[in-house]
């Protein structure tokens, strides 16, 4: 990401590296040299996973949708990682993207329904 948007960085010793090497100090302190633009694109990925994942985890459970297409989504799902293995995690997401899109309007409907049921 710094690369790509050509940002300035002071130091070039990454996130993982400062974990591990310093452990959860390092992670802070890693932290606070970075620039506010990598923390927040950091940070807003981190939420747009979390509620990709939550959308399929979610749609796995509901009750009104045919279950056969519930098992395709999960072999399609465990097919590609199975395939493509831990280390290609980025090409994975674009495998499998379109998959965890389709079921964010079922999150969403469900989300629309807890906050009316509040009103």
């Amino acid at each position: 990401m710094v690369k790509f948007f050509n940002i300035r960085q002071e130091k070039e010793i990454g996130l993982l590296n400062e974990l591990n090497t310093k452990g959860l100090s390092g992670l802070f302190n890693y932290f606070k040299t970075v620039n506010w633009f990598v923390l927040i694109n950091m940070l807003l990925i981190f939420i747009w996973n979390l509620v990709l994942i939550t959308g399929s985890v979610y749609f796995l459970f509901i009750k009104n949708i045919d279950p056969k297409f519930r098992l395709i989504f999960i072999i399609i799902i465990i097919y590609l990682c199975f395939f493509s293995g831990a280390v290609a995690c980025a090409r994975l997401k674009t495998a499998v993207f379109p998959l965890l899109i389709i079921t964010l309007p079922y999150l969403f409907e469900k989300c629309r329904d807890i906050y009316t049921s509040f009103k």
